[in-house]
């Protein structure tokens, strides 16, 4: 898969139990500014939580995560997004 994505070298790959995704290294510049994550759907937000924790390690504070469809069971784990 990497193969496939131009620039490589431009992104940092973030990996979570399932899945594995790509964050252009240029996003990491906006530490001043508030950021939103936007999924289409969260099954047990794993995926909002690896990339937010991505960016805090990164030096980005102002997170906020947002989704238009959400698993009760993410939402009973307190894993699900602020936004829903």
């Amino acid at each position: 898969m990497e193969k496939n994505i131009k620039d490589i070298d431009n992104y940092c790959k973030v990996d979570t139990n399932k899945w594995s995704a790509y964050v252009p290294k240029s996003l990491l510049k906006y530490k001043n500014d508030k950021i939103l994550i936007l999924d289409n759907l969260v099954l047990t937000g794993d995926f909002i939580k690896t990339i937010t924790r991505t960016l805090k390690n990164n030096g980005i504070g102002n997170i906020n995560a947002a989704c238009i469809g959400v698993t009760k069971a993410a939402i009973e784990d307190n894993t699900a997004p602020e936004f829903y």
